[in-house]
């Protein structure tokens, strides 16, 4: 490809990201950000307007010397849809988001996934629920969330205890035929990290320890099975760090017994209690609290953030919490670590996976070769794609109308 080709590519996705992040500004405003002649800037918009990824949203008001009203322009959300799911032993949670990164449903589908389930049904279940949003929404691409190792630059699964994988596991052999549409799967912690990146994409870089905990033991007993699993992402400058194994994050307790139920040191008998038990869960909150006060303080990080199941017990995890981050600092009245919980609820790992793809389209520095990105792969999701703006929802399941991100 010619200099001038590549040049001129890399312009109009940098001319994407800026829109991305700053919806409204004029042509004038792009070509002075960018450092771009305006007919340059003209030319670009011009033609992404024509193919429907950019559109016109109002005129602003005319300078006092008068002249043609500017133009304020915007990414058309319609355009493309991005669906993340997380892969539970129970269930598979699903959320849609456009291109814009609004939520547009989300969605609960509850199966049985554990065992040899998992490898014999996954690759249905997941062309199950493409097809059906499908039928409404042009899915440019999907993520998937998952516990374990994952490395999601070659889409492998390399362990996961949870679903009983022990040696490397490329994702396309789990799904056969493949998806219609570019697949990725991360580690569910890292894309709640993800989601945390996203939604903080127009503020100032943060580094963050997001902790994910997964339970079914605030549930009645009827409905539950026993699983409690905590999990770990680190994001460094808005970037995810994996580690050099992709095992970053990966927790086991110091106190840890060998009990390979349980990743605490609390007996696993004495875990199960936690969600009717109050001295019980202080006790696994208390040490969980020590734990990522130690990480947080000595990595001097800006914020803690918990999402996942802890909801109905927040309160009393973001008291411990608050607690062990000021006792445990080395210089007493330094550090402004917060501490907050995610407002993605339990759809955190799959609102991460469903925008994981999305900021890969708008990252002029593509990082990921299993994911289209960028003015072309637009260009190219297009051709053989329907982008009229979608009418009624029409999925089965247990689905809850999403909220602009």
């Amino acid at each position: 490809m010619p200099a001038s080709q590549i040049t001129a590519q890399y312009n109009a996705n940098r001319l994407l990201r800026e829109l991305w992040l700053n919806r409204g500004l004029s042509r004038k405003q792009l070509a002075q950000r960018l450092e771009l002649d305006k007919s340059t800037v003209t030319h670009m918009v011009n033609r992404m307007e024509k193919k429907g990824i950019l559109a016109t949203l109002s005129e602003g008001n005319a300078s006092s010397r008068g002249g043609r009203k500017p133009l304020s322009l915007g990414i058309r959300g319609e355009y493309a849809y991005f669906l993340g799911i997380e892969i539970q032993p129970e269930a598979l949670v699903a959320t849609l988001v456009d291109l814009e990164g609004k939520i547009i449903s989300n969605e609960t589908v509850p199966l049985d996934l554990r065992g040899e389930r998992f490898r014999r049904e996954i690759g249905n279940n997941l062309h199950n629920i493409y097809r059906r949003f499908s039928l409404t929404y042009p899915i440019m691409a999907m993520g998937l969330g998952f516990p374990g190792m994952v490395d999601p630059y070659r889409g492998e699964i390399i362990n996961s205890a949870l679903h009983d994988i022990g040696n490397n596991c490329l994702l396309e052999t789990l799904i056969d035929p493949p998806l219609p549409c570019s697949v990725i799967i991360e580690n569910d912690a890292n894309c709640c990290t993800w989601g945390e990146i996203m939604d903080n994409r127009n503020r100032a870089e943060e580094n963050i320890l997001f902790l994910l905990l997964e339970t079914d033991l605030f549930s009645r007993e009827d409905l539950q099975s026993g699983r409690f699993s905590l999990g770990m992402g680190f994001s460094l400058k808005n970037n995810v760090y994996h580690g050099s194994q992709f095992s970053a994050g990966e927790y086991l307790s110091t106190g840890w017994k060998g009990d390979r139920k349980n990743q605490f040191t609390l007996a696993y008998e004495d875990l199960l209690r936690i969600g009717k038990d109050q001295a019980v869960r202080q006790n696994l909150f208390e040490e969980i609290s020590r734990h990522t006060a130690f990480l947080a303080n000595t990595l001097d990080l800006d914020r803690v953030c918990f999402g996942g199941d802890i909801g109905p017990y927040w309160p009393e995890m973001e008291e411990l919490m608050k607690e062990a981050l000021d006792r445990h600092r080395s210089y007493p009245g330094m550090g402004s670590c917060r501490c907050t919980l995610s407002r993605r609820g339990k759809y955190a790992v799959s609102y991460g996976a469903a925008v994981m793809p999305l900021m890969e389209v708008f990252n002029p520095d593509r990082q990921n070769p299993l994911l289209p990105g960028g003015r072309e792969g637009l260009e190219d999701f297009a051709i053989n794609h329907n982008r009229d703006n979608p009418s009624a929802d029409t999925h089965d399941g247990v689905i809850e109308k999403g909220d602009a991100t």
